[in-house]
């Protein structure tokens, strides 16, 4: 397994479980829906692009593009100096941003996470408790704890290295 792919997994075990709850604003948890329990400021900016389904893997030592069913693209690289993952997130053109999202490249309890809308603002922070859950801070608008991720993290796709 390569280091892009192990810090994958480790990164979606860290976010597992069920259930949540929050507190208001644009942190406001919607009733069920496809982004699990994401906070309306990640599950609006998520939920159009979807990184959930069948999809194919082309994996390098510092990145890795998974190509989904529906045509949403994820690019995931690791910057070697400060050890952080970037994912971007393209619409079915492949070219337009839907978000970006940065974390530890390792497992790390504790650690950030930045999602950033298309124009590269900052929508929302995260703080990841390795083994249940990741509290989730909306721009200015109250904090979410996140324990399930619904289709808009990826829990759910089933990826084949690309021949």
């Amino acid at each position: 397994m390569t280091d892009m792919r192990r810090a994958a997994v480790l990164f979606a075990l860290m976010l597992g479980a069920c259930g949540g709850g929050s507190k208001g604003g644009a942190a406001t948890v919607p009733d069920g829906g496809v982004c699990g329990n994401y906070p309306l400021c990640l599950a609006t900016l998520m939920e159009n692009c979807l990184v959930s389904g069948a999809c194919t893997i082309v994996e390098t030592a510092d990145s890795r593009v998974m190509t989904f069913a529906s045509g949403v693209v994820q690019s995931t690289t690791i910057d070697s100096a400060t050890q952080r993952q970037t994912s971007r997130v393209t619409t079915t053109d492949g070219t337009t941003t839907c978000y970006t999202v940065e974390w530890p490249a390792g497992p790390a309890g504790g650690a950030t996470i930045v999602w950033r809308n298309p124009a590269g603002a900052t929508v929302a922070t995260g703080i990841i408790n390795i083994s249940q859950f990741i509290d989730v801070t909306c721009a200015g608008d109250g904090t979410a704890r996140v324990t399930d991720l619904g289709e808009c993290f990826g829990g759910a796709n089933a990826c084949a290295a690309a021949p």
